[in-house]
């Protein structure tokens, strides 16, 4: 809407798809880059589908770890309990997820690692939605959950939850790894290096000026996107967002490091070529 990327010369339209389908979109054409998980590419390579991040999204986990205020009471939990007190409360409870294998399943897995905690005792139950964890959540079938903004301001706001963490979660190294990318198919990128580069400029643009004055970014956005929401309730929203947002478009290797800790703590298997992922054109 700023005209960055027109001052590229290149054409940019924003396509709405869930997280477990972003990449298989890419794969058939309708779309050339897709903002996921380098975690999800990895998984795509082990089924032979041949993906790159080439662009930082978000370091760190925006998701906020909540809990029904009936089992934080259960759990003795208060303003005072440890991080490790925290995590063992999640223990043998059922905590609603969008996907087990996604990385609201990833951030659970890490955390129980991190505790020392076997993941027996992790009881992950499959939702798909953020607004069916918040309804299993309010009727007590699941004792807590991660969730990015706004849905744990939401259950907390109602009454119903309790934060546990807020985001990005200051769990080492959860907050320096990068969790989210854009990728294409490897054929893609190769070929088409200078419209890459042309993408790269203009973004890069829109993160300066949005650090350079986020209220005036975040005020622009809320007017021009989302007329319906209360000015207020989006600057909340966005003002915790925003210390996620990768300032660059470059992937360092400490985020490639950091990410990958995190991938072994929760279990994931780690190709030997983990680095060849990230590129840079």
């Amino acid at each position: 809407a700023k005209g960055y990327f027109a001052q590229q010369g290149i054409d940019v339209k924003f396509i709405t798809a869930s997280s477990n389908s972003q990449l298989a979109a890419v794969l058939g054409g309708s779309v050339q880059f897709a903002s996921t998980s380098p975690i999800n590419v990895i998984h795509a390579a082990a089924s032979g589908a041949q993906f790159v991040d080439f662009m930082a999204v978000e370091i760190g986990y925006s998701e906020d770890l909540i809990m029904s205020k009936q089992a934080y009471a259960a759990a003795g939990l208060n303003a005072n309990s440890t991080t490790r007190q925290k995590i063992e409360a999640l223990a043998a409870r059922k905590l609603g997820v969008i996907s087990a294998t996604g990385e609201n399943g990833i951030i659970f897995k890490y955390l129980f690692n991190y505790a020392g905690l076997p993941s027996s005792k992790l009881d992950m139950v499959q939702l798909g939605t953020p607004q069916a964890i918040l309804a299993a959540l309010k009727e007590g079938t699941i004792a807590g959950a991660n969730l990015g903004s706004p849905y744990p301001a939401e259950a907390v706001a109602y009454g119903y939850a309790q934060y546990l963490f807020h985001a990005p979660i200051q769990i080492p190294p959860m907050g320096s790894a990068i969790t989210q990318t854009l990728a294409a198919t490897e054929s893609y990128y190769s070929s088409h290096q200078a419209l890459i580069n042309k993408f790269l400029a203009g973004y890069q643009k829109g993160l300066d000026a949005t650090f350079a004055d986020p209220t005036a970014t975040a005020t622009f956005v809320a007017h021009k996107y989302f007329p319906d929401q209360s000015l207020s309730a989006f600057m909340s929203s966005f003002n915790e967002d925003l210390p996620i947002i990768a300032k660059s478009v470059a992937i360092t290797a400490a985020q490639q490091a950091a990410l990958k800790q995190i991938a072994i703590g929760a279990g994931q298997t780690i190709p030997s070529n983990w680095s060849s992922f990230f590129v840079s054109p």
